[in-house]
């Protein structure tokens, strides 16, 4: 048999009137693939290492079900300094906390009100320029 890119053929295929049969790609996992590297193994083990296997937010001491956070949101992003070990509710907290805005703030309190931000689609100059473009031209 020979490979040739994603199809298969036995050399005498085209004598026999065989057609190639074509590989599909294998699916791992569940809805769309990820395109992030997966975490190192070395950091994870040092990760868990430095937070002595609890959850590494203030206050909290759970030992199970504990997620790797990135601090700066950016998965690919796999410095040591950049991820935390955190318990389930309070990894959903610090996202959470990403998304949510300081409307007010009480100064006598320090009471502050929020709201979430939804997250925006960032416009890039050449759109801009175009949709003046299409403005202009009505």
């Amino acid at each position: 048999m020979q490979i040739r890119g994603k199809i298969i053929m036995p050399k005498s295929s085209f004598d026999l009137g065989i057609k190639p049969i074509k590989i599909k790609p294998l699916k791992l996992g569940f809805g769309k693939a990820s395109s992030r590297e997966p975490l190192p193994a070395e950091i994870k083990r040092s990760v868990k290492e430095c937070a002595k296997n609890t959850c590494e937010y203030r206050g909290c001491g759970h030992k199970s079900n504990l997620q790797f956070h990135h601090k700066n949101m950016k998965n690919s992003d796999n410095r040591l300094s950049n991820i935390e070990l955190l318990c389930p509710n309070h990894h959903a907290k610090r996202h959470d906390q990403k998304r949510r805005k300081v409307v007010s703030e009480n100064i006598f309190t320090g009471e502050k009100k929020t709201r979430l931000v939804k997250k925006t689609k960032k416009t890039t100059k050449k759109k801009l320029l175009n949709e003046n473009l299409q403005n202009l031209l009505g």
